[in-house]
């Protein structure tokens, strides 16, 4: 009886072994993934997929793209929760797409059903509307792309919006005051971005899901953009003309007056040095904010400066000069270009041609030497910076009231195609990795217009404060 008791014992010890070696479940098989039936080659289009687990654990999920290639598995989510990606197609052809879930204790499910999905050239839509995002107010701001594809833009309606790339909302993030400067994402996704406060101005540091990381008191307007360098220092400028090195903890490094007023975006050289516009000069600063040396002009220089593969610095100035200059590493004058107006923030092809536009309405493409190359004439103001495809095309916009338009031009000065956005345009346009373009409106909106490029050029400085991210670093982000 006592041996029939201890081998009652251990049957049951070995069955309760047995139940809780097979107790977990692998997570129930996906349906289908949703997204869209067509789309176009290098056009970025989201899916979607949700399931539950039967231990109610967290799930992660992996696509097949139906291309010979998987996602890398998302991040754990709670079961039931709904999980997006993107995915990029590069050829013609019809493709399906499947998914599968494992959960934290790496039991998988089978790949569900596919969702079939056709995707065809896109030059035939050049030049149109994919979409248009609302917001409550004008849009300067130039929109800054992260990896996965989502869209970062301040409105005057004192929020910066996160956009999905199929032009939904993913968040909206208050500022408290209008947004006129152009947000920048560091490398671990954070977003940095100022307000017009004046007193009450903040640089705002913002989490990639939207909620507040920290806020940095700045006292002054920021018209200008956040620049940030390798090792994540920020760099801000105010209208007051202070010059600010923020840590990435939100802490102060050092602040510096190089000026009166500023409204330039800070640029970052190979080897630190800051370059800025302040009052009638482009100021070069060192790594611990004192002034290296400064450049006059005969105007203001509200201009963001590029800079270019021998570290010369291409900048704008205003008012009575209306010169865009070419300085040499040491602050000596390389040469300087005439327009009739205004000279916004230039950018710089692949073969070294410098792009600016001016408020005499017209784009000039000068040659490295400071001759000029080509004249586009957009019939208005042009308030922003040009933007360079991967094949060598230009996009620029104008400020025409309801007859503005979103210009795509040839390198050689001809006109592609012409796109007609609401209102003018004081947003620098930034091409996706897919060829769309994207740019803000005094109409309230933000526009992504269909292309064929491909995304920027490999190039010195080929946009507004150099890349997609806007770091305003040479050789970034």
């Amino acid at each position: 009886m006592k041996y029939l008791k201890i081998s009652f014992l251990f049957l049951t010890i070995g069955m309760l072994v047995l139940i809780g070696c097979g107790g977990n479940k692998s997570p129930d098989t996906p349906s289908s993934p949703s997204g869209s039936s067509s789309g176009l080659v290098n056009e970025i289009i989201s899916f979607s997929v949700q399931t539950t687990d039967p231990n109610d654990d967290d799930i992660a999920y992996q696509f097949d793209w139906g291309d010979d290639s998987l996602s890398s598995w998302s991040n754990y989510v709670v079961s039931g929760d709904s999980v997006s990606q993107n995915h990029l197609y590069v050829m013609e052809g019809t493709y399906e797409v499947r998914v599968k879930a494992k959960d934290i204790k790496e039991a998988e499910s089978d790949w569900s059903s596919g969702h079939s999905i056709e995707i065809t050239e896109s030059a035939g839509n050049e030049g149109t509307q994919k979409w248009a995002f609302s917001t409550g107010y004008y849009v300067e701001s130039s929109p800054a792309i992260e990896d996965d594809g989502t869209i970062y833009v301040g409105s005057y309606d004192a929020h910066l919006y996160a956009i999905n790339p199929d032009g939904t909302e993913k968040w909206a993030f208050y500022t408290i005051h209008d947004v006129h400067s152009s947000p920048a994402i560091s490398s671990d996704g954070t977003i940095y971005v100022g307000n017009l406060g004046g007193s009450g101005s903040d640089l705002y540091a913002v989490n990639p899901d939207g909620s507040e990381k920290w806020s940095f008191s700045l006292n002054a307007h920021m018209y200008s953009s956040p620049a940030i360098a390798s090792n994540g220092t920020i760099y801000v400028c105010t209208s007051m003309g202070y010059l600010r090195a923020i840590n990435p903890n939100g802490t102060l490094k050092w602040g510096s007056s190089i000026g009166s007023y500023m409204t330039s975006s800070p640029a970052i050289g190979a080897d630190g040095t800051i370059y800025v516009g302040a009052d009638n000069n482009l100021c070069a600063i060192n790594l611990d904010g004192t002034q290296k040396w400064s450049f006059p002009t005969e105007g203001i220089v509200g201009s963001s400066p590029a800079i270019g593969s021998d570290s010369t610095i291409y900048i704008g100035s205003s008012d009575f000069d209306n010169h865009l200059y070419a300085i040499n590493p040491d602050g000596t004058q390389k040469w300087s270009f005439p327009t009739e107006d205004k000279v916004c923030s230039p950018a710089i092809g692949s073969d070294g041609t410098i792009y600016v536009g001016s408020f005499d309405g017209n784009l000039y493409a000068v040659n490295p030497d400071g001759t000029e190359k080509w004249v586009f004439p957009t019939g208005e103001d042009v308030a922003c910076s040009p933007a360079i495809g991967s094949d060598g095309t230009i996009y620029i916009g104008n400020a025409e009231g309801y007859n503005s338009k979103l210009y795509a031009i040839n390198p050689n000065g001809t006109e592609k195609w012409s796109s007609s956005i609401g209102s003018d345009i004081s947003s620098s346009p930034a091409i996706g990795p897919d060829g769309t373009i994207y740019v803000g409106s005094l109409d309230n909106k933000v526009y992504a217009i269909y292309g064929s490029s491909g995304g920027l050029a490999n190039s010195p400085w080929p946009m507004f404060h150099h890349d997609l991210k806007h770091s305003g670093r040479e050789g970034g982000p």
